[in-house]
């Protein structure tokens, strides 16, 4: 499936809005999870952008919540389709690290089941 670019330059707008971010970080995390997604360098642009985001005006545990389950949807499917993305590995260590403990401990466990699940 291809991705739709009009639509994805409104997700990286609503990424500036209080209000919009966390639907936007939802509805890339779903996006994330096709393989045609992540090969679409507009699409990792955008995931560049919710990261500065993150780093820069919405620094609340809420907001980085919503983009741990990004980046970590971003770093499986990179991993299945043999995407190379290794700035999305430091966007999962910096989300984990400002998410509460019950998100730490879901994306632990998730990071876990992945590596249990890869072949080899």
């Amino acid at each position: 499936m291809s991705v739709d670019h009009t639509h994805l330059a409104q997700l990286r707008k609503d990424l500036s809005s209080k209000s919009a971010i966390i639907p936007a970080l939802n509805e890339l995390s779903e996006m994330a999870n096709d393989t045609a997604s992540v090969e679409d360098s507009a699409f990792i642009e955008v995931c560049h952008r919710a990261f500065t985001v993150l780093n820069t005006r919405f620094s609340a545990t809420a907001y980085w919540q919503a983009g741990l389950e990004l980046f970590l949807n971003v770093q499986f499917t990179c991993g299945e389709a043999g995407v190379s993305l290794p700035e999305c590995n430091e966007w999962v260590t910096r989300a984990v690290e400002e998410s509460d403990e019950d998100a730490k401990a879901r994306a632990k466990e998730r990071m876990r089941a992945s590596v249990r699940s890869k072949p080899g």
